[in-house]
C-alpha cells in the first residue's frame, strides 16, 4: 500500500498517532529525495478528488500534516507557491475541507515567509 493509502485507512479508523506517524515518513521521504514533491501530489489526487468527502478531508489533512513537519529549507519558494495556489483552489472547490486546507497554508507559511501579493490571495480567498 502506499502511505496515502496506509494514512487514509488510519484517519478512517480515527487512529490520529498512527496516520501522523506515516505522514511524518512521507515527510523524511521528501527530504531525502526519495520522492519528488510531483509524485506525492498525483498520488494524493486521486483521493482528493473524490466523491467521498471525508476521503477529500483526509487526503489534504494528509498534505497539511507532512506539510506541518518537513523541515525549513526543504521545499523552495516555487514549490511552496505551487502548493499555496493548489490549496487555495481546493477551498474554493470543497468548503467541507477548509480546515486541513488551512492547517496547509499555516505549515506552508511557517516554512517562509509569504510575499505580500501571495499573502493577500490567501487572505481574499
Amino acid at each position: 500500500m502506499s502511505d496515502i493509502q496506509l494514512y487514509l485507512v488510519e484517519a478512517g479508523k480515527k487512529n490520529q498517532a498512527e496516520a501522523q506517524k506515516i505522514a511524518e515518513q512521507t515527510a523524511v521521504k521528501l527530504e531525502r529525495k526519495e520522492i519528488k514533491l510531483v509524485a506525492l501530489i498525483e498520488g494524493i489526487g486521486e483521493y482528493i478528488n473524490n466523491e467521498d468527502a471525508a476521503l477529500r478531508t483526509n487526503s489534504l489533512a494528509y498534505l497539511a500534516d507532512i506539510l506541518s513537519v518537513i523541515p525549513k529549507g526543504v521545499l523552495s519558494l516555487q514549490q511552496r507557491s505551487l502548493l499555496c495556489d493548489f490549496i487555495l483552489s481546493r477551498i474554493q472547490d470543497d468548503s467541507e475541507a477548509i480546515a486541513s486546507c488551512a492547517k496547509a497554508l499555516i505549515a506552508l507559511e511557517e516554512r517562509g515567509k509569504w510575499d505580500q501579493d501571495t499573502a493577500t490571495k490567501i487572505t481574499t480567498t
